[in-house]
C-alpha cells in the first residue's frame, strides 16, 4: 500500500539520527534500526512490514544527505517538507530543537492519550474509524494552534477549558467552517467523541467541585447534561443492554440515549430511545409497545401521528435524575426477564405478537406459492415487521419472490439432502467456492423427480433461491454458507471481495498470481458470466483497474503479488529519473529503450518481467511524477504507450510529442505521405511493428497542426 506521507516529527528525528550517522559512521546500522522501531512505535494507525522499515530510512537519509550536500551526493527526489526542515536546521535551529524536543516528548509520554483515545474509540465507537477521527481532529488542531486557541498539540492538552475552546472554535469559527465545508461535520463529531473522551476518561474538570453529601444521580438536570451519564450506576446491573449516546449514522449524541440487547444489530431492536426537549427536565420517550402500559400506549396513540405495533411515544417532565431511574428501572426489569425467557436473545420476538398461526394457514393453501404483499394485504392488521417474524417461525421458503410451505413441496428432505452433499463435494473440489450455474447443473440430473412433482422449481435462479434457504436462513444440519449477487457461494466469508473481482483474485491465486485474458474469459463464463469478455473488460479498466496489472500482451498479474511498497517505488523512480537525465527532454518514447533499463529495475514475481505496459499501470496507481500517453485515442491494452512523460511538462497528448520530434529535425512546414509519417514515428519509437498500419492518422487526430488530405493519404504539420 501507498506509506502515509512523513510529518515534521518524524523529519526532526530522521535528521538527528543523520548527524548521528555523520559523527560516528560504525553506528550507522545500529541508528537506522533503532529509528525504525522508533518511529514504528509511535504510529497511530495499522502499518505493515513496510511503514517505515530499515531499507526505508537509509532511503529517506539518502535524501536529507543531497539536501545537506547541496546535491552533490544522496537522492536527489525528495519532499518539500525534507526541504523545509532541513533549511530550518541550518537556519533556526532553535525552532528546529523545539519540534525535536515536541518529538522527544511525545515518544516518553508512557501513557500516549493518543493512543489511548483510538484504543477508547475502538471500544466506545466501533462505526468511527480511529485514523479519520484522528485525521480530522489534526485538522482542527492546525487551525487552532494558528489562532493561539491551542498552545500545543491537541493531545498533549491537558487543561480542560482549552479543550472547551477548542471545541467552541472548530464548531463555530465561521472562517474554520468556510475552510472546511465537505468535512466540517465529521470533524465536529471526531472533536465531540474526544471532548467526551477527555470528559469521562482523563477527568478534566474545569474547577474541583466540593464534594457533594449526595451522589451525582440525585442532582438537578441541566440542559446541558450528557443523558448517558444518568445511568452510570446502573449500567453493570444490566450486562444483557447496550446504554449508548452513538446514533445510527456513529455520531455522539449528548442529549440522547439508546437501549437495546447487546450482540445484535440496534436497527428496529432499540427499547428505549430518550431524548431531552429544548425545556429542561423535558424528555420524549420512544418505548417498545410490549414495555408500555395500556395508559401510556392510549397517551401515545393521542400525541403521536406514528404510534404504531412496535413502539410509542410519551413525554414526561422531571427535575432530578434519579426520577428517569426510578421510572425506567421496572421496565427495565421486564425487559431483562423476556430476554433471559427467550430461546435466541438475539431477537425482539417476546415484544411482538406474530401472526404464526395465520400465515401459516395462507402458505398451507397456496399451493403456488404467495408473494409477501399478497400476505400483508390479506393480514392488515398486522405489521410488515410482525409477518416477517411469522414467515421466519414458519419456515417458509422464499423461490422467485413467493414464499411456499415445506409441507406443500415434494420430496423436500431428499431435495435438502441431495443439495448439501453436491454444494459440500464442489467446495472441496473449488477450494471452498461454486457458482448457481455449476450448482444447477450438477444438481439438475440428480432431481428429476423432485423437479418433476415440483413443476416452478425448474431453473437456475430456483435452485440457487432453495440453498440459500436452507443453508443461510435454516442452517440445515447446523451448515451456514455464504451467499451473494444471486449467483455465489462459498463455504465461509472469502478474504476477497464477493464478486467477480474478487474471484478473479482467487483465480490468480491458484494460478502463480498471474492469468491470461482467455484464462480469464473462460472461468468467468464457467462461474455463470453470459458476457465474460465485457464482464473481463469491465473488471479491467474499472472495478480491478487497480488490482490487476497487465505485463505482456493478454498477460495479467495479481498486483499484490508485486509487493510495491516505499522501497519498491523509489528504486523505480530514481531509474526512471536516470533514465530522462539531468538535462534530457521531459518525454522518453518506450520504443527507445533498452533491456538494461529493465535489468535495473525492482524485482518481479517469476513468470513476469518489466514491460511498458506494466510501467504504464504502476504509474497509472501510483504518483510519482511521470505518465505515459498513448499513440492516439483509440489506442488499447493489447499496444504499449508511446512514451513516458514528466507530468510537469509542456507534452499533454501525444501531438505535443510529434510535433516537437518533427520540429527538431525538420524546419515547419513539413509535408509526409502517410506512410513516411507512420515511418518517422517507427523510427523514433513511438509505435511499434504492424500498429497503426491502416489508421496512423488517427494518432493525431484533432491536432490542427497536422492538415491531412488526400483521404488522410499525406500530412501537412505546421
Amino acid at each position: 500500500m501507498r506509506q502515509p506521507l512523513w510529518d515534521k516529527y518524524e523529519t526532526a528525528l530522521l535528521i538527528e539520527a543523520y548527524w548521528k550517522i555523520k559523527a560516528d559512521a560504525n553506528d550507522k546500522n545500529e541508528v537506522v534500526s533503532e529509528l525504525s522501531l522508533r518511529l514504528r512505535n509511535r504510529a497511530s494507525i495499522d502499518i505493515d512490514e513496510i511503514y517505515r522499515d530499515e531499507n526505508g530510512i537509509r532511503m529517506r537519509l539518502a535524501e536529507i544527505d543531497c539536501l545537506f550536500n547541496n546535491g552533490h551526493s544522496g537522492m536527489k527526489n525528495t519532499s518539500e517538507l525534507f526541504r523545509k526542515m532541513t533549511k530550518m536546521y541550518a537556519e533556526d535551529r532553535e525552532t528546529f530543537e523545539q519540534i525535536l524536543m515536541e518529538a522527544k516528548k511525545m515518544e516518553m509520554n508512557e501513557n500516549n492519550n493518543q493512543t489511548r483515545f483510538i484504543q477508547w474509540l475502538e471500544n466506545n465507537a466501533p462505526k468511527l474509524k480511529p485514523e479519520i477521527a484522528c485525521k480530522m481532529l489534526m485538522i482542527g488542531e492546525e487551525f487552532c494552534l494558528k489562532m493561539k486557541v491551542l498552545s500545543c498539540p491537541l493531545f498533549e492538552t491537558t487543561d480542560a477549558k482549552t479543550i472547551k475552546r477548542f471545541v467552541k472554535t472548530v464548531s463555530e469559527n465561521k472562517v474554520f467552517h468556510m475552510r472546511n465545508k465537505k468535512n466540517h461535520s465529521a470533524i465536529i463529531n471526531a472533536t465531540n467523541w474526544y471532548a467526551y473522551y477527555v470528559k469521562t476518561e482523563l477527568n478534566m474538570n474545569e474547577k474541583e467541585e466540593p464534594e457533594k453529601s449526595s451522589s451525582a444521580i440525585d442532582s438537578a438536570i441541566r440542559l446541558d447534561d450528557v443523558i448517558l451519564d444518568y445511568f452510570t450506576e446502573i449500567i453493570d446491573s444490566y450486562p444483557e443492554f447496550e446504554f449508548s449516546n452513538q446514533n445510527a449514522v456513529g455520531e455522539l449524541v449528548k442529549r440522547a440515549i439508546y437501549i437495546f440487547p447487546k450482540n445484535q444489530s440496534r436497527r428496529g431492536n432499540v427499547l428505549f430511545e430518550i431524548w431531552q426537549r429544548a425545556n429542561e427536565g423535558e424528555f420524549d420517550l420512544y418505548i417498545k409497545r410490549a414495555l408500555l402500559t395500556d395508559s401510556e400506549y392510549a397517551e401515545s396513540l393521542e400525541g403521536w401521528p406514528k404510534t404504531n405495533d412496535l413502539r410509542g411515544r410519551i413525554t414526561r417532565k422531571w427535575r432530578e435524575k434519579r426520577e428517569i431511574i426510578d421510572y425506567l428501572l421496572p421496565k427495565l426489569d421486564i425487559a431483562k426477564r423476556n430476554l433471559s425467557s427467550s430461546t435466541d436473545v438475539c431477537k425482539i420476538e417476546t415484544y411482538v405478537n406474530a401472526p404464526v398461526d395465520e400465515v401459516n394457514r395462507i402458505l398451507l393453501e397456496s399451493y403456488e406459492g404467495v408473494s409477501k404483499s399478497e400476505i400483508c394485504q390479506r393480514l392488515s392488521r398486522y405489521s410488515t415487521y410482525q409477518i416477517n417474524i411469522a414467515l421466519e417461525k414458519c419456515h417458509g421458503v422464499l423461490v422467485q419472490k413467493k414464499y411456499y410451505s415445506t409441507e406443500n413441496i415434494s420430496d423436500y428432505q431428499e431435495m435438502a439432502e441431495t443439495m448439501l452433499k453436491v454444494i459440500t463435494k464442489q467446495f472441496d473440489y473449488y477450494n471452498g467456492y461454486t457458482s448457481a450455474k455449476q450448482l444447477y447443473n450438477e444438481i439438475r440430473p440428480r432431481l428429476d423427480d423432485f423437479f418433476f412433482y415440483n413443476n416452478a422449481f425448474d431453473s437456475r435462479q430456483e435452485v440457487y433461491d432453495l440453498a440459500i434457504h436452507l443453508f443461510n436462513q435454516e442452517k440445515y444440519k447446523g451448515y451456514s454458507f455464504v451467499f451473494a449477487n444471486s449467483m455465489h457461494i462459498w463455504e465461509k466469508e472469502p478474504n476477497y471481495p464477493k464478486d467477480y473481482c474478487g474471484l478473479l483474485i482467487k483465480y490468480a491465486r491458484e494460478h502463480n498470481n498471474t492469468f491470461s485474458r482467455e484464462e480469464a474469459m473462460s472461468y468467468l463464463e464457467w462461474i455463470g458470466s453470459t458476457s465474460p469478455s465485457a464482464t473481463f473488460s469491465n473488471l479491467i479498466y474499472t472495478t480491478g483497474s487497480t488490482v490487476f496489472f497487465q505485463y505482456a500482451e493478454n498477460q495479467f498479474v495479481l498486483a499484490e503479488a508485486l509487493n510495491i511498497g516505499d522501497v519498491f517505488l523509489s528504486n523505480l523512480e530514481a531509474q526512471i529519473e536516470n533514465l530522462f537525465g539531468v538535462d534530457g527532454d521531459d518525454y522518453v518514447a518506450m520504443g527507445e529503450i533498452d533491456d538494461f533499463f529493465y535489468s535495473t529495475l525492482p524485482q518481479l514475481p517469476n513468470g513476469v518481467y518489466w514491460t511498458p505496459l506494466l510501467i504504464e499501470d504502476i504509474l497509472r496507481t501510483h504518483d510519482m511524477g511521470y505518465i505515459t500517453i498513448e499513440a492516439g485515442k483509440d489506442n488499447d491494452k493489447k499496444t504499449y504507450p508511446a512514451a513516458m512523460v514528466r507530468k510537469k511538462s509542456q507534452y499533454r497528448n501525444f501531438g505535443d510529442v510529434v510535433w516537437n520530434e518533427v520540429s527538431k529535425e525538420y524546419s515547419l512546414p513539413k509535408e509526409f505521405t502517410s506512410a513516411e509519417f507512420r515511418d518517422f514515428l517507427l523510427d523514433k519509437g513511438l509505435i511499434r511493428g504492424a500498429e497503426k498500419m491502416w489508421s496512423v492518422h488517427k494518432t493525431v487526430e484533432g491536432d490542427l497542426r497536422f492538415y491531412w488530405t488526400d483521404n488522410n493519404g499525406r500530412v501537412t504539420i505546421n
